[in-house]
């Protein structure tokens, strides 16, 4: 397995019947051009992409400052904790329901052979 899951962002996703033949893989992933895709994977490896549009106009979070940041981690020490173990895992977690996800992303960005 790969450490890098070839620069894809999991924002949400989900798994169910994990290792079963109808296992169902499904995500929002931010793609390495900054595009976010909504990723599908039934059962096989092969992977479905969705464009998901995003309005220009919307604003983004807002980051918090490092006291606003440490506070709510004295306040929510479980939350911190959990938010910090999803991010050191989210490679590994990308690479096992989303396997060679970049090339399969690649080939859909180019649009069916002709």
């Amino acid at each position: 397995m790969q450490d890098d899951p070839g620069g894809f962002r999991l924002l949400a996703g989900s798994i169910s019947d994990t290792g079963g033949a109808n296992e169902i893989a499904e995500a929002f992933v931010e793609a390495p051009d900054g595009t976010t895709c909504h990723v599908t994977r039934v059962g096989t490896q092969h992977i479905t992409f969705e464009a998901v549009p995003v309005d220009n106009y919307a604003d983004g979070p807002n980051e918090l400052s490092n006291l606003e940041a440490a506070t709510l981690s004295d306040l929510f020490p479980d939350l911190a904790e959990s938010a910090e173990r999803q991010r050191d895992t989210e490679p590994e977690t990308l690479e096992s329901w989303f396997p060679d996800i970049k090339r399969q992303w690649e080939a859909w960005r180019q649009g069916p052979d002709l």
